[in-house]
Protein backbone atom coordinates (compact mmCIF):
# COMPACT_ATOMS: atom_id res chain seq x y z
CA UNK A 1 0.00 0.00 0.00
CA UNK A 2 2.85 2.32 1.00
CA UNK A 3 5.15 1.42 -1.54
CA UNK A 4 2.97 2.24 -4.56
CA UNK A 5 1.21 5.59 -3.32
CA UNK A 6 2.58 8.61 -5.24
CA UNK A 7 2.57 10.96 -1.91
CA UNK A 8 3.29 10.16 1.46
CA UNK A 9 2.91 12.76 4.15
CA UNK A 10 3.27 11.39 7.68
CA UNK A 11 2.77 13.37 11.34
CA UNK A 12 6.06 13.88 13.52
CA UNK A 13 5.54 13.77 17.34
CA UNK A 14 4.22 10.24 18.01
CA UNK A 15 4.61 8.92 14.53
CA UNK A 16 8.09 9.19 13.15
CA UNK A 17 9.45 10.00 16.76
CA UNK A 18 8.25 10.80 19.76
CA UNK A 19 9.76 13.88 21.30
CA UNK A 20 10.25 14.84 25.21
CA UNK A 21 9.07 17.83 25.69
CA UNK A 22 7.72 19.42 29.22
CA UNK A 23 4.48 20.78 27.63
CA UNK A 24 3.36 22.29 30.95
CA UNK A 25 6.26 23.98 31.30
CA UNK A 26 6.58 25.15 27.90
CA UNK A 27 2.91 26.81 28.56
CA UNK A 28 3.82 28.48 31.19
CA UNK A 29 7.14 29.96 29.54
CA UNK A 30 4.99 31.01 26.91
CA UNK A 31 2.60 32.49 29.15
CA UNK A 32 5.18 34.82 30.35
CA UNK A 33 6.97 36.17 27.00
CA UNK A 34 3.22 36.67 25.66
CA UNK A 35 2.69 38.76 29.18
CA UNK A 36 6.13 40.77 28.18
CA UNK A 37 4.36 41.77 24.78
CA UNK A 38 1.31 42.29 26.79
CA UNK A 39 -0.52 39.77 24.87
CA UNK A 40 -2.85 37.44 26.91
CA UNK A 41 -2.35 33.62 27.16
CA UNK A 42 -5.11 31.89 27.96
CA UNK A 43 -4.08 29.25 30.81
CA UNK A 44 -6.85 27.15 30.57
CA UNK A 45 -6.59 26.89 26.18
CA UNK A 46 -4.38 24.41 24.68
CA UNK A 47 -0.86 25.50 22.92
CA UNK A 48 -1.52 25.56 19.45
CA UNK A 49 -5.36 27.60 20.36
CA UNK A 50 -3.14 30.09 21.76
CA UNK A 51 -0.82 30.55 19.05
CA UNK A 52 -3.39 30.51 16.27
CA UNK A 53 -5.25 33.21 18.04
CA UNK A 54 -2.06 35.16 18.82
CA UNK A 55 -1.31 35.42 15.06
CA UNK A 56 -4.85 36.60 14.11
CA UNK A 57 -5.06 39.30 16.33
CA UNK A 58 -1.97 40.63 17.37
CA UNK A 59 0.23 39.32 14.33
CA UNK A 60 3.16 37.30 12.92
CA UNK A 61 6.08 38.82 14.49
CA UNK A 62 4.56 37.86 18.15
CA UNK A 63 3.50 34.65 16.75
CA UNK A 64 6.95 34.07 15.42
CA UNK A 65 8.58 35.12 18.28
CA UNK A 66 6.85 32.17 20.34
CA UNK A 67 7.42 29.56 17.93
CA UNK A 68 11.29 29.98 18.29
CA UNK A 69 10.28 29.10 22.06
CA UNK A 70 8.14 26.08 21.15
CA UNK A 71 10.83 25.17 18.69
CA UNK A 72 14.24 25.62 20.89
CA UNK A 73 11.74 23.15 23.34
CA UNK A 74 10.62 20.52 20.81
CA UNK A 75 14.63 20.46 19.38
CA UNK A 76 15.59 20.04 22.95
CA UNK A 77 13.15 17.42 23.37
CA UNK A 78 14.25 15.00 20.65
CA UNK A 79 16.42 12.04 20.94
CA UNK A 80 17.69 9.70 18.59
CA UNK A 81 16.48 6.44 20.49
CA UNK A 82 13.14 7.79 20.10
CA UNK A 83 13.25 7.29 16.23
CA UNK A 84 10.60 5.30 15.00
CA UNK A 85 13.32 3.34 13.02
CA UNK A 86 11.38 1.01 10.86
CA UNK A 87 9.08 4.21 9.39
CA UNK A 88 12.05 6.16 8.83
CA UNK A 89 14.10 3.00 7.03
CA UNK A 90 10.89 2.78 5.05
CA UNK A 91 10.62 6.55 3.67
CA UNK A 92 14.44 6.78 3.41
CA UNK A 93 13.75 4.10 0.70
CA UNK A 94 11.22 5.74 -1.13
CA UNK A 95 13.30 8.71 -1.52
CA UNK A 96 12.77 8.61 -5.42
CA UNK A 97 8.95 9.12 -4.74
CA UNK A 98 7.78 12.65 -3.04
CA UNK A 99 6.97 12.23 0.69
CA UNK A 100 6.82 14.88 3.19
CA UNK A 101 6.39 15.87 7.10
CA UNK A 102 2.93 17.10 7.78
CA UNK A 103 2.92 18.42 11.71
CA UNK A 104 1.60 20.26 14.53
CA UNK A 105 4.87 20.90 15.45
CA UNK A 106 7.37 23.63 14.33
CA UNK A 107 9.01 23.40 10.69
CA UNK A 108 12.23 25.02 12.48
CA UNK A 109 12.33 22.12 15.03
CA UNK A 110 11.29 19.54 12.61
CA UNK A 111 14.55 20.89 10.26
CA UNK A 112 17.08 20.77 12.70
CA UNK A 113 15.82 17.58 13.89
CA UNK A 114 15.94 15.89 10.54
CA UNK A 115 19.02 16.79 9.71
CA UNK A 116 20.38 15.52 12.66
CA UNK A 117 18.31 11.93 12.26
CA UNK A 118 19.65 11.86 8.57
CA UNK A 119 16.52 12.01 7.23
CA UNK A 120 15.62 15.18 4.89
CA UNK A 121 12.12 15.34 3.66
CA UNK A 122 11.83 17.28 0.56
CA UNK A 123 9.12 19.31 2.31
CA UNK A 124 8.14 19.76 5.73
CA UNK A 125 4.67 21.90 6.59
CA UNK A 126 4.86 22.53 10.29
CA UNK A 127 2.72 25.20 12.05
CA UNK A 128 4.35 28.12 10.88
CA UNK A 129 3.10 27.33 7.29
CA UNK A 130 -0.51 27.09 8.23
CA UNK A 131 -3.10 29.42 9.89
CA UNK A 132 -5.23 26.49 11.19
CA UNK A 133 -3.70 23.49 12.06
CA UNK A 134 -5.14 20.04 12.41
CA UNK A 135 -7.56 18.27 12.21
CA UNK A 136 -8.12 20.81 9.38
CA UNK A 137 -6.71 19.95 6.33
CA UNK A 138 -4.52 23.05 5.65
CA UNK A 139 -1.10 21.17 5.95
CA UNK A 140 -2.26 17.87 4.16
CA UNK A 141 -3.55 20.51 1.25
CA UNK A 142 -0.52 22.45 1.35
CA UNK A 143 1.83 19.22 0.80
CA UNK A 144 -0.65 17.91 -1.95
CA UNK A 145 -0.27 21.29 -3.66
CA UNK A 146 3.33 21.61 -3.37
CA UNK A 147 3.92 18.32 -5.53
CA UNK A 148 1.37 18.82 -7.94
CA UNK A 149 -0.79 15.43 -6.05
CA UNK A 150 -4.67 15.52 -5.55
CA UNK A 151 -5.81 14.50 -2.07
CA UNK A 152 -6.20 10.71 -3.67
CA UNK A 153 -2.94 10.39 -4.46
CA UNK A 154 -1.82 10.72 -1.09
CA UNK A 155 -1.82 8.55 2.54
CA UNK A 156 -1.48 10.47 5.69
CA UNK A 157 0.55 8.33 8.61
CA UNK A 158 0.02 9.36 11.65
CA UNK A 159 -0.91 8.28 15.72
CA UNK A 160 -4.05 10.07 16.48
CA UNK A 161 -7.61 11.21 15.87
CA UNK A 162 -6.66 14.88 14.72
CA UNK A 163 -4.69 13.22 11.95
CA UNK A 164 -7.46 10.80 10.94
CA UNK A 165 -9.89 13.24 11.07
CA UNK A 166 -7.87 15.66 8.86
CA UNK A 167 -6.76 13.19 6.04
CA UNK A 168 -10.68 12.55 5.87
CA UNK A 169 -11.43 16.16 5.33
CA UNK A 170 -8.52 16.30 2.91
CA UNK A 171 -10.33 13.44 0.71
CA UNK A 172 -6.96 10.85 1.48
CA UNK A 173 -5.98 7.94 3.12
CA UNK A 174 -5.39 7.22 6.41
CA UNK A 175 -3.04 4.89 8.11
CA UNK A 176 -2.29 4.64 11.55
CA UNK A 177 1.05 4.23 12.18
CA UNK A 178 1.05 0.90 14.08
CA UNK A 179 -0.48 -0.31 11.02
CA UNK A 180 2.64 0.44 9.10
CA UNK A 181 4.97 -2.58 8.67
CA UNK A 182 8.16 -2.56 6.66
CA UNK A 183 7.85 -4.35 3.53
CA UNK A 184 11.13 -5.78 1.71
CA UNK A 185 12.44 -3.54 -1.03
CA UNK A 186 10.31 -4.21 -4.17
Amino acid sequence: MIWNTPLVLVDFDGTLARLAVPWATLKRCLAAEAARHDVPWDRGGGLDANLRRIRREYGEAVFAGLCRLVSEAEYAGFRPDRVNLGLLSLLQRRAAQPCALVSANTRQALTRICAEAGFRPPLIVGKEDVQQGKPHPEGLLLACAHFGKVPAEALYIGDADHDARAAAAAGMRFVHVAQVSVLPNE
